[in-house]
């Protein structure tokens, strides 16, 4: 009796798991039983890294005139200390010291009574060969217009915007180079920017 039971008890178990096979492996599985890794989630590109210095031409009266690599972000004032600070006979107010740097811009610092230059908002582009440039209009010079080729460093300094250290490069042009044809070659002097040029120009000639 109790062999029929068993075998009875086995018959129901069988067709139990008949009805009900085991339910087959999710497809990720499988797949990745077969060594086929899933598929990775999209990375975002990374972003640019912003530039950390901005370079700066100072120039005027300021100790070092130059060009110079300032942080990011920086001011006018900071780029002034690179360069040395003011000289005595610069004028602090006609340029904003506050103001943010921008790359291949310019500050120019003007000597006091000197109508203020302010700043390039651009880089400057370079100016062409001595003589390559062809005549500028100009307004006419008065009767005491300084002569670039006769006046010495200390005649020069007295115009406005030129200072000792400009004038001294202006005397040193012209012995390497000999005598300027035109006012206009002072575009060719370091430091001479064309807002400078154009505050001197009804005081200088050549004769």
């Amino acid at each position: 009796m109790r062999a029929l039971i068993a075998i009875a008890a086995a018959g129901v178990v069988a067709a139990l798991i008949l009805l009900h096979p085991a339910a087959p492996p999710p497809a990720a599985a499988v797949t990745a039983g077969w060594g086929t890794a899933a598929p990775e989630p999209r990375r975002a590109a990374p972003s640019q890294a912003p530039a950390a210095t901005v370079t700066v031409y100072v120039a005027g009266e300021v100790v070092r005139p130059g060009v110079y690599a300032v942080r990011a972000g920086a001011r006018v004032q900071d780029a002034l200390l690179r360069a040395g600070g003011l000289r005595a006979d610069a004028d602090p107010v006609a340029v904003n010291l506050a103001e943010r740097l921008r790359d291949g811009e310019e500050v120019a610092v003007p000597a006091r009574g000197a109508p203020p230059v302010g700043r390039a908002r651009r880089a400057a582009a370079p100016h062409p060969r001595r003589g390559a440039r062809g005549p500028r209009r100009r307004a006419t010079a008065p009767a005491a217009a300084v002569d670039l080729n006769a006046a010495d460093a200390s005649s020069l300094a007295a115009l406005p915007g030129i200072g000792r250290e400009l004038a001294a490069r202006i005397v040193a042009f012209r012995e390497l180079n000999g005598p300027f044809a035109s006012p206009d070659e002072l575009l060719d002097v370091s430091g001479i920017t064309e807002h400078r040029y154009d505050a001197i120009a009804p005081y200088v000639t050549v004769r």
